[in-house]
């Protein structure tokens, strides 16, 4: 047989390790608009001085109720807050404000510039004074989708994005122990993004509303990963969990768990030398030689 030398471009591992990592939040989020005298409006907001309208209230009708203005936990800088062109008060990640109101012409929020600082963001509950005390009864369904709110296999490529954030040039070395042996592990910073989709479904089995959210999550990670390696993800296993903390008409705030098995690798090119040769598929088509046997009766 004749055998043959060949080259083939593969991709080596250098290591891989399962990391498992648990994310929690709360969201205000709405559920419908079908409520009369409920507003539920979400805001997100750049962080650069401007001052933003979220609710204009001059072409409806004069009534009473209360209002709401909720800040995400995650908004690390200071929110002013107006009410019909006044000042009212600032407000920080976590915070809210409250207040009954005869006459809401108008809501703006304006978040102090810092430099780099992107977006806040936050929610607006508005309820009026005549409200329905029957709150709708809900079951919540929580999946991984892409942002347009379509349910993603956690298999697949882009399910989940993972993006290293420290210097692949420059990582930091962490000598350990492993099986009773010193070993030098790199330091790896990734940061994950991805969405959920909440459908929140009715007592008759229909989706009576829907949102799509984004996460994100900083995570260290230590493996064999010298330069020259890059570092890939893949999702091992994903669970989403969501119950309601309050119910307030149209709108809701959320407590959110995502729990995530994820494939780290660090990994680079490489060229295998192999000797073979190609295989070719034989002929199916033979005969079977045929003799004469005494056959006992």
């Amino acid at each position: 047989m004749n055998v043959e030398s060949h080259c083939m471009n593969v991709l080596k591992v250098y290591d891989w390790i399962n990391q498992n990592i648990n994310i929690k939040s709360k969201e205000h989020v709405s559920i419908s608009d079908d409520n009369a005298g409920d507003f539920c409006i979400n805001f997100n907001i750049p962080c650069d001085g401007t001052r933003t309208l979220i609710w204009d209230g001059t072409n409806v009708g004069n009534f009473t109720g209360n209002f709401t203005v909720s800040i995400n936990e995650q908004c690390m800088n200071s929110i002013d807050l107006f009410v019909n062109g006044n000042y009212v008060t600032s407000l920080t990640g976590g915070q809210a404000y409250s207040v009954q109101f005869t006459e809401l012409q108008s809501v703006e929020v304006q978040c102090q510039a810092t430099a780099g600082a992107g977006y806040c963001s936050g929610t607006l509950y508005i309820q009026t004074a005549v409200q329905d005390s029957d709150s709708p009864s809900y079951e919540i369904n929580c999946f991984l989708s892409d942002m347009e709110g379509n349910q993603l296999d956690e298999s697949s490529e882009n399910a989940i994005c993972c993006v290293e954030q420290s210097d692949p040039e420059n990582r930091t070395h962490i000598e350990t122990m492993v099986s009773g042996k010193k070993i030098t592990l790199q330091e790896v910073d990734i940061v994950l993004k991805g969405f959920i989709t909440i459908q929140f479904i009715d007592e008759m089995g229909d989706v009576g509303g829907e949102c799509t959210l984004p996460f994100w999550e900083a995570e260290t990670v230590y493996l064999c990963a010298p330069v020259g390696t890059s570092i890939e993800c893949k999702l091992s296993d994903f669970k989403c969990k969501v119950n309601f903390v309050e119910f307030c008409g149209c709108c809701v705030e959320l407590s959110i768990r995502i729990s995530i098995c994820l494939s780290v690798f660090a990994t680079s090119p490489a060229t295998v030398y192999l000797k073979g040769k190609y295989c070719e598929p034989r002929s199916g088509n033979f005969q079977i030689p045929y003799s004469k046997q005494s056959i006992p009766f």
